[in-house]
């Protein structure tokens, strides 16, 4: 339900967040639906979040925006050695095959991590895509808000980048890192010496909250509230033991 902004600044040779903001798309939320949302209310909701964070949005020439993983593929492959212009037309092939329902150019990006450990002769790869209207899009919204220039990013990376960063890997196993979203979950799978795994579930928050607003019979902003202040409980009960286990999510 918000636009958010994170700044980030190169201090002894680290990044650090200086400053984070976010702001409502809508002053009431109750009237909020994902189907409302337009170029004009991006833009405009933007450039009144720089404004709140002190930032210009005309002289900043980083700016990076991070492009939903329903609107784009993100992939571990693990593929034979080959040239480059081999390995790019390989990944298109795949890029293509992922979004096929695509009616426009798809664009990818990819990173080689190296050898497999686990199969001779072969790398693993990091894939990218998205679709050229897709880019274009992002970009019409850009330049509505003042940006000239810039960068775009996979959420999954992102989410993967900013674990990494701060978290130490588990020695055993894998790290599972969920990402909630308004109206999608990412679930996202990391471990050493495992390929990476990203999957995207079509239910976010805004299913939870009509099921609480349906539930108690309250609005939406009402329903929003419940879920933020206390997450969403789900309680099991094993029948071998007769003992209830409990657990919940708390969306940040």
């Amino acid at each position: 339900y918000d636009s958010k902004v994170v700044e980030l600044i190169e201090q002894n040779d680290s990044v650090q967040v200086k400053s984070l903001g976010k702001r409502a798309l809508f002053p009431d939320i109750s009237i909020y639906s994902p189907d409302k949302l337009s170029r004009a209310i991006w833009s405009t909701n933007i450039q009144d979040l720089f404004k709140e964070q002190k930032l210009s949005y005309k002289k900043n020439k980083n700016v990076i925006f991070g492009i939903p993983s329903s609107k784009s593929i993100f992939k571990h492959l693990i593929t034979l050695e080959m040239d480059k212009d081999e390995l790019v037309g390989t990944l298109e092939l795949e890029a293509k095959k992922q979004l096929s329902g695509s009616k426009s150019d798809i664009i990818i990006d990819y990173h080689i991590m190296g050898q497999s450990k686990t199969e001779i002769d072969k790398i693993n790869v990091l894939l990218v895509a998205t679709t050229r209207n897709e880019v274009q899009r992002y970009n019409a919204i850009a330049k509505q808000i003042g940006f000239k220039d810039v960068l775009f990013n996979s959420d999954p990376i992102a989410l993967m980048n900013c674990f990494l960063a701060n978290y130490d890997q588990a020695l055993e196993g894998v790290n599972v890192i969920i990402h909630a979203g308004c109206t999608y979950t990412g679930i996202l799978v990391v471990g050493k010496d495992q390929n990476i795994f990203f999957r995207e579930l079509d239910k976010g928050n805004d299913v939870f909250i009509r099921e609480i607003m349906k539930r108690d019979s309250i609005n939406y902003m009402e329903a929003s509230k419940y879920i933020f202040d206390k997450g969403i409980h789900l309680s099991e009960k094993d029948e071998g033991d007769n003992e209830s286990s409990t657990s919940s999510i708390e969306i940040t």
